[in-house]
């Protein structure tokens, strides 16, 4: 019997508390299903301890892993237990202890098992491995595991609810490790029927990542039906660094301010305000007046988002705004621009503070000023970080992570506040790191 421990002990050894391992659990299976087993304790160990656990256990237990994640329950070892339908954490603990080995080698065990047996329990489990190991150029793949016969039986065009969400779950992993897979994703959704577009395009909001916008305006021009999906995504991922890529997808979002559907219309303006789209001022202020509440609501909401500015919902008061902000991109606005690179330091710190304030075009307004980051006199860095910062345009922010590295501090401490103003959130210490929480490409 004291030999038995030992050689429980060896294989797993455990933190402290009461040993899960019943008496006879020798070989690797037994091991890892008791580990599991004693995570569904009121006071059993950690994911992390769970996890540890099981790499302990050695590669001999990859196949009972992914044995287990296809049956997708565990076991009973002994009376009176029963057996246990794998909980959401328990998979999630499985996969966390996959991921620590070779994805060539976890990969190829788990196509071998869909090319042996393609049913839903098997390629919902492979799903989830390759969110776990996958890499931007397994997307297709991914894609076909959803799809893959019979999956879809008697000639259903619906994914199922678990193959739904290990998709979504998939993609959305692949995409947090890999940001290549983002300018692979509209050729993706385009081989995709629709049933199978909606689980991606919710991994893309899941991703927070604003490089989903041209896969976003890809898909709504693909599968217009899915619309609404992919503007609710949009408002989650917000603006991203390419103009054109945000102007695109604004483009498709624009009609739909006029839907039927007052929630689909509301959820328009809502995203359009936070793409900060200039085109659609005129009809929100003009929405201000809409008979459905939530409506005018969501135009109120869009125009403060996109003017950093609050006038109430009166709307006389925004259509003042919009006219002065017109008055001056029709006037004065090239003499200002202009301005930001000649004429006296008082001249240029005029422009500066002047076209930091127009944020009807805050774009363009912030592609004029990031021009002033070069130039030779610190005061006007300086100032320009602080108008950039103001104006919340994301397509400043490479130009600002640059300007961290800048020869005088002020100018350094004025970049990484404009940062975090626009980012919403402290930042790391260097501007590498920045760069990569930023989702900014070396």
């Amino acid at each position: 019997m004291l030999a038995l421990g030992l050689t429980l002990l060896s294989i797993a050894p455990w933190a402290s508390g009461p040993d899960p391992l019943r008496e006879g659990a020798v070989d690797v299976r037994t091991t890892a299903i008791a580990v599991l087993r004693d995570s569904r304790r009121r006071e059993g160990p950690s994911h992390e301890v769970v996890v540890e656990r099981l790499v302990r256990c050695g590669t001999e237990v990859l196949d009972p892993l992914l044995d287990l994640l296809c049956e997708r329950k565990l076991p009973a070892l002994c009376e009176p237990e029963r057996a246990q339908t794998l909980s959401e954490p328990q998979r999630e603990m499985i996969v966390a202890a996959l991921s620590r080995w070779s994805a060539r080698a976890v990969l190829a065990n788990m196509d071998a098992r869909v090319e042996l047996d393609p049913s839903e329990p098997i390629r919902v489990a492979a799903l989830y491995v390759y969110g776990s190991h996958g890499s931007a150029r397994e997307l297709d793949h991914v894609l076909e595991l959803a799809t893959l016969q019979p999956a879809l039986p008697d000639g259903a065009t619906d994914l199922s609810a678990d193959l739904a969400e290990a998709l979504r779950t998939a993609v959305a992993r692949i995409l947090g490790r890999d940001e290549r897979g983002f300018r692979d994703l509209s050729r993706v959704i385009g081989r995709a029927g629709a049933d199978q577009a909606r689980p991606i395009l919710f991994a893309l909001g899941d991703t927070g990542n604003a490089c989903s916008i041209p896969a976003l305006a890809s898909a709504m021009s693909i599968h217009p039906e899915l619309a609404a999906i992919a503007i609710s995504q949009a408002r989650r991922v917000g603006a991203s660094m390419d103009h054109e890529a945000n102007g695109a997808l604004s483009s498709a979002v624009r009609p739909h301010l006029g839907a039927a559907r007052v929630e689909l219309a509301s959820a328009a303006a809502r995203t359009l305000g936070e793409l900060c789209d200039a085109a659609s001022a005129q009809r929100l202020v003009e929405l201000l007046d809409a008979a459905e509440p939530a409506l005018a609501e969501s135009a109120h909401w869009s125009l403060r988002r996109m003017s950093g500015l609050d006038f109430g919902p009166c709307r006389e008061a925004w259509v003042a705004w919009l006219a002065s902000e017109r008055e001056w991109w029709n006037g004065e606005a090239s003499e200002r621009i202009d301005e930001l690179v000649r004429g006296s330091r008082a001249t240029r710190l005029a422009a500066v503070a002047s076209v930091g304030a127009r944020t009807w075009r805050r774009h363009e307004a912030a592609l004029a000023l990031v021009a002033a980051l070069r130039d030779n006199d610190p005061v006007l860095r300086e100032a320009a970080c602080h108008a950039l910062g103001q104006l919340g345009a994301p397509l400043s922010l490479p130009h600002l992570v640059e300007t961290l590295s800048d020869s005088d501090p002020r100018v350094s401490r004025a970049a990484r506040e404009a940062l975090e103003s626009i980012a919403g959130t402290n930042l790391p210490d260097t501007a590498e790191e920045c760069a990569r929480a930023l989702h900014i490409a070396p």
